[in-house]
């Protein structure tokens, strides 16, 4: 069931950043999609962010030039990706961070998508999100958060001007 979702997101993800690469994109937005799984008690994270932005982002903090999905990718692209969004994507529970798992990362046309699992946690206990991908270079850039839990959606849009959102669990 969670799989079916999964994929069901990622595919609508998948096709309307597919149509929307043609265009040379003047806004600046991530999406990043979190399902918690039952069974593991985990969240499984997808990030979704254009690979142009992302790959400025990092040679504008590291001097690192990535190229990614190319011949000259950067031998360190994956742990240099995900080193970027760790410091920038953090989830917590009573001031407790929890502990990411980078899983792997994919290029399809013009977007990043980053695969992530947390370790288990208790969803009985709020979540709390600090999301500021990409405010060192964007201003405006947009991160949207969706989360769901069972049948339970929650999403947030933050900004350079809020960059925190709690998710309260289930009731």
């Amino acid at each position: 069931m969670i799989l079916n979702k999964f994929f069901t997101t990622f595919l609508v993800v998948f096709l309307i950043g597919s149509l929307l690469s043609f265009v040379n994109h003047k806004f600046y937005m991530s999406q990043t999609n979190i399902w918690y799984n039952p069974d593991t008690k985990s969240l499984e994270i997808i990030a979704d962010l254009f690979v142009d932005d992302y790959e400025k982002i990092i040679e504008h903090t590291s001097g690192i030039r990535l190229f990614l999905n190319s011949p000259k990718e950067h031998p360190k692209a994956d742990s240099i990706v995900f080193d970027y969004f760790e410091r920038h994507f953090s989830i917590s529970q009573i001031d407790s961070a929890l502990k990411l798992n980078f899983i792997g990362k994919e290029v399809k046309v013009d977007h990043l998508f980053l695969y992530v699992e947390s370790k288990p946690i208790n969803i009985n206990q709020s979540l709390n999100f600090q999301v500021d991908l990409l405010f060192e270079l964007f201003y405006d850039q947009v991160n949207r958060i969706n989360f769901e839990n069972n049948e339970n959606i929650q999403s947030a849009a933050l900004n350079k001007d809020n960059q925190l959102v709690s998710f309260e669990a289930p009731q």
